[in-house]
């Protein structure tokens, strides 16, 4: 299953090497949207660690659910952060 996404421009996918069963559906993807201002402020404004910061970025830019993002692999979550790195301009994320 392809991810829904709300918004048309996806500018980033990544394949789960271990996909994820969720509502009867197979996740084998994570789509990626644009990243926007305000989901820094979203993920700044919940005052949490480096990592509920890393899921939280990763929910917000994937539209995933928190399940699907809280039980990839260790293979599959670094990979996600890669990916979602790769959408900034010279520095990651999470700085």
């Amino acid at each position: 299953m392809t991810s829904t996404i709300k918004h048309p421009l996806i500018v980033a996918t990544y394949t789960l090497k271990t996909p994820i069963e969720y509502g009867g559906q197979l996740v084998t993807e994570l789509n990626f949207r644009t990243p926007r201002a305000k989901d820094h402020i979203i993920v700044e404004r919940a005052k949490v660690g480096i990592v509920e910061s890393t899921v939280k970025y990763l929910q917000l830019l994937t539209e995933q659910v928190p399940f699907v993002i809280e039980n990839l692999s260790q293979e599959d979550y670094t990979g996600a952060i890669d990916a979602m790195n790769a959408l900034g301009s010279n520095d990651s994320f999470l700085k």
